[in-house]
């Protein structure tokens, strides 16, 4: 009896360890995974329950069986009964502890897998637009690569298509003038032209006709290490109209405006030289570029375009060049003056290329021009005369 005794005392029952269980080391997990992996949609926790289940039952079975055995057995067996009954009820309290945890451990592991599956879910939605925006990726960068090359053929194509259309402009406008101006008007822009050198000295000029000035513009005189604009930049251009000069009182020219020596000179229409102001800014802006803490650059610039402004907006004997009036007016004028103030160079620059690739493409039409503007400036004066 000894020898039972010891044969049979029960060893602990491990159902869930505090390790966690390894495929292959413990036969229980094993055919956990292997019952799941049968079942297919059922989860380990399921199947566990339902184990813990049966040996529930199991045991209850064999102690009402060892109960049963134990009333009606030998009484020299009585003792090995009874530890067969110690053993089975110490099991079935182990069991019901564990199949407390297990259910509080499964519901929350069920909420966990629909969490999971959710996850899981848009997981591969994400994958699968991932997939679909890689996709397009590659086909609008292919996309961008055929447009840039088609860029670049239109903007070859368009250039060599303004080319020609600047060349048929300036055809047209040569072969218009050779028509319309008439014998008279030709006459007379060949009489103002022998009565004027085709290129007269700023200083000879300023003795026909100068004009002062205001006061103020006077103190524009430059203190930097640089010469102002206006000492630094002669006027090279050369033309048969005689041209007025607007100077301060030290003697820097701020405008030229062209007239007609045949009108009486308290009657006399002008018309402001452009090209005097562009060159004069082109020249400007270059300087400042070699020394931008010479603010008396900018403010020579300023004092230029304002004067003009000015004398345009308050006499009405004073225009603009009709051949680029497109370009040159009052809003540009305005506009010019704004840039220049914020040192905005660039737009000041872009102005200026426009001004001088529009003279450039009229050619001798803008003197041819600007004979016919002079001539009926000239005969709107004598209109009113008579």
């Amino acid at each position: 009896m000894e020898e039972n005794e010891k044969r049979w005392v029960p060893s602990p029952i491990t159902i869930n360890g505090p390790a966690s269980p390894v495929a292959g080391n413990n036969r229980i997990f094993d055919a956990l995974k292997k019952a799941e992996t049968e079942r297919g949609q059922e989860n380990m926790f399921d199947i566990s329950g339902r184990m813990i289940e049966r040996e529930k039952e199991n045991s209850k079975r064999a102690l009402e069986e060892l109960w049963l055995l134990k009333k009606s057995g030998r009484e020299e067996d009585a003792k090995t009964i009874d530890m067969l009954i110690d053993y089975y009820q110490k099991k079935i309290d182990n069991v019901r502890e564990k199949e407390e945890r297990l259910k509080s451990i499964g519901k929350e592991s069920v909420k966990l897998i629909d969490e999971k599956r959710k996850w899981q879910k848009d997981l591969a939605q994400i994958i699968q637009e991932l997939e679909e925006c890689t996709q397009e990726i590659d086909f609008l960068r292919a996309k961008q690569e055929k447009l840039r090359l088609k860029e670049k053929e239109v903007k070859e194509k368009s250039e060599t298509l303004f080319q020609k259309l600047s060349t048929n402009e300036k055809e047209v406008i040569d072969s218009l003038y050779t028509v319309i101006i008439l014998k008279d008007e030709v006459a007379t822009a060949q009489v103002v032209s022998a009565a004027s050198p085709n290129q007269t000295p700023i200083e000879t000029l300023s003795k026909q006709e100068t004009v002062q000035a205001p006061a103020e513009e006077t103190q524009a005189e430059p203190q930097g290490p640089l010469p102002s604009i206006y000492k630094t930049y002669k006027q090279v251009e050369q033309t048969r109209f005689p041209k007025s000069v607007v100077k301060t009182d030290r003697g820097r020219i701020l405008g030229e405006y062209y007239y007609d020596p045949k009108v009486y000179k308290n009657a006399r229409k002008y018309v402001f030289n452009g090209r005097y102001l562009v060159d004069q800014l082109i020249k400007g802006i270059d300087l400042f570029k070699t020394d931008e803490s010479n603010e008396s650059i900018i403010a020579d610039m300023v004092l230029m375009a304002s004067d003009i402004q000015n004398r345009i907006t308050s006499r009405p004997n004073i225009y603009f060049e009709v051949s680029t009036n497109e370009i040159l007016n009052i809003n540009s004028l305005k506009e010019l003056i704004d840039d220049l103030n914020a040192k905005a160079l660039t737009n000041v620059a872009t102005f200026c290329t426009r001004y001088m690739k529009k003279v450039e493409v009229l050619g001798q039409n803008y003197e041819k021009m600007l004979a016919e503007q002079l001539a009926n400036l000239s005969a709107k004066v004598s209109d009113a005369g008579a």
